[in-house]
This record gives C-alpha cells, sequence and structure tokens, in this order.
C-alpha cells in the first residue's frame, strides 16, 4: 500500500470503480445463462443432425437402385411417396440448419460477453484490491471504525471455520450413507437368495449368498471407520449421534456344512436380523445429515449476509 494515499483518495478510487464491478457481476450472470442455453443448443443440433441424416437416408434409398426401388417403381403412388420423403428430408435439413444458426449466434454472444467479464474482471479485482488497502488504513488508524472493522473480521472467522466443520461434517455423514446404502443392497439379494435356498437351491444359490455377504462384510469395515469419523465431525459442532451395525459371518459354516432345512433358515433370519439392523443405521445417518443441511445453509448464508456487510462498511467508511 501507498503510506502517502489518503482514506479521500481510496474513497474517490472506489466510488469509480463500484460502477465497472456491479456490471461485471451482472454480465456474469449473463455469461452464465448463456452457457446454460448453449448446452440446450447443442443438445438440439445433435438431434436435428441425426433427423436430418435419417431423412436424407431413407431418400437415398428411394432414389437409387435396388430391389425396393424397382417394388416402389411398379406400386402405384411411387412419386407421390418420394414426394412426401423429398419434402421430409428438406424439412429435416431446414430445422438442421436452424439449429446450427442459433449456436452460432449464441457462441458469439459468449465470445462477446466473455471479452466484457474479463474487463469488468479486471476492475473488480482493483477495487478489491482498494478495499484491503483501506482495510489497512482503518486498522493503523484506529478507533472505532477500526473496532468495528475488527468485530466484522472475527464474526467472519468464526462464521468460515463453522462453514468448514459443517461441510466436512455433511460430506463424512454422505460417504458413509453411501456406503450403507451398499450394504443395504447386498443384504436384500443375500436375502433374495437365501430365500430361493429354502425352496430348493443348492451349491451355486449358496455361492451367490454368501458372495454378496462377503461384499457387505468387507463394506462394513470400511463403513465403521466412516461412522467414527463422522461422529468426530459432529463432536466437532458439539452434535451427538450414536450408530452402531455389526455383519457378522451369517453362520457361513453351518451353511455350507449342514446345508439343511434348518441351517438355511438360521442363516436367512440372520441376514433379515442383519438387514433391519443396517436399515435402522441408515435412517439414523439420513436423519443426522438432514438435521445438519439447514445449519450448513444458514452458516452459508450468514457468513455472505457478513461478508457484504463488510464490504459496504469499507467502501462507506470515511
Amino acid at each position: 500500500m501507498d503510506d502517502n494515499i489518503s482514506m479521500q483518495q481510496l474513497n474517490l478510487q472506489i466510488h469509480q470503480l463500484q460502477e465497472q464491478a456491479a456490471a461485471f457481476e451482472n454480465l456474469r450472470g449473463e455469461l452464465g445463462s448463456l452457457e446454460k442455453k448453449r448446452i440446450m443448443l447443442e443438445q438440439q443440433v445433435y438431434a436435428t443432425k441425426r433427423e436430418k441424416d435419417e431423412r436424407q437416408s431413407e431418400l437415398n434409398q428411394m432414389q437409387t437402385g435396388g430391389l425396393n426401388t424397382f417394388l416402389s417403381k411398379i406400386i402405384p403412388g411411387r412419386e407421390k411417396k418420394l414426394e412426401v420423403c423429398r419434402m421430409m428430408a428438406d424439412e429435416a435439413a431446414a430445422k438442421y440448419d436452424t439449429a446450427i444458426h442459433a449456436l452460432m449466434e449464441n457462441t458469439d454472444q459468449i465470445h462477446k460477453l466473455e471479452r466484457q467479464v474479463s474487463n469488468g474482471h479486471q476492475a473488480r479485482l482493483k477495487l478489491d484490491s482498494l478495499i484491503a488497502q483501506k482495510a489497512a488504513l482503518i486498522q493503523q488508524t484506529g478507533g472505532d471504525l477500526a473496532q468495528t472493522l475488527a468485530d466484522l473480521d472475527n464474526r467472519l472467522y468464526t462464521l468460515s471455520q463453522r462453514r468448514t466443520e459443517l461441510d466436512q461434517a455433511v460430506q463424512a455423514g454422505r460417504g458413509a450413507l453411501a456406503t450403507i446404502d451398499s450394504i443395504i443392497d447386498k443384504l436384500q439379494n443375500a436375502q433374495n437368495w437365501g430365500t430361493f435356498d429354502i425352496v430348493g437351491g443348492g451349491l451355486i444359490t449358496d455361492i451367490a449368498k454368501h458372495s454378496n455377504l462377503d461384499d457387505a462384510s468387507q463394506l462394513t469395515y470400511t463403513l465403521q471407520k466412516q461412522i467414527h469419523a463422522f461422529q468426530k465431525e459432529l463432536s466437532d459442532i458439539s452434535i451427538h449421534a450414536d450408530f452402531s451395525i455389526e455383519v457378522s459371518d451369517f453362520m457361513k459354516f453351518a451353511d455350507f456344512a449342514f446345508d439343511g432345512l434348518i441351517a438355511d433358515w438360521l442363516v436367512l433370519d440372520k441376514i433379515n436380523s442383519s438387514l433391519s439392523q443396517a436399515t435402522h443405521t441408515r435412517n439414523q445417518i439420513a436423519s443426522a445429515i438432514h438435521m445438519l443441511e439447514p445449519l450448513q445453509q444458514e452458516c452459508v448464508s450468514d457468513h455472505d449476509q457478513t461478508r457484504r456487510q463488510r464490504i459496504n462498511f469499507l467502501i462507506e467508511a470515511s
């Protein structure tokens, strides 16, 4: 920062750049809308290109030699059918040309806006630099303005920390939720094979059943680590949640060793019990995430509002 620059000079430069910076934000919004539209137009170009090619192929088949052409020549109304096919090909080609033209116009608009956004971005960076210089000057000067700025900075820091903690907790919860969904899927598959085993399955049924049980068991080790991490993240934000799940070997030895109706029933009962337990744990995790998401959104809103409040304070302070 230039040690000789005054508050008055900073204010003058800031106000000169404010309009350009505001225009930059508007242009960036317009650019985002145009880029979304481009995706839709690209899809239209692809669809109309495919339709054009199909119609042209149909027309070519009618116009060129071959059995179909020979038969069409002796069928009444052949010329009329050919004319209809030609009209449909022309219409499809026109749709494709229109889609291409719309995409080209959209691309031109995007390129023009990108240049304007680039210029506005430089103004935004310059404004941010001036605001930072003004903040440093206020801190050096001290007084009420410095105290207000310090309060805003402390609040921003606190909100940033909480936002990070909430983001990490939600991310950990979603990871655990994805894993337990996979476990439930494996257990449901094992349940289906176990039911089939009771009514007359054999070795193949056992293998399919236990393959799913083995997968569920392996995933449980991952889930236990994820739940531990999730609980730690929850404790960091002073939220308590108790999750537990245990998937055993599901009496695999009894099922293979005896391969009898009693053992099959016991295994299926164990699968059903584990599935019920897994579903309960999933509901607990989902409930915790559902509780966290509003807190996360509220924290993001408070953080953004405080950041804007700080910027406005620095712009208006004199």
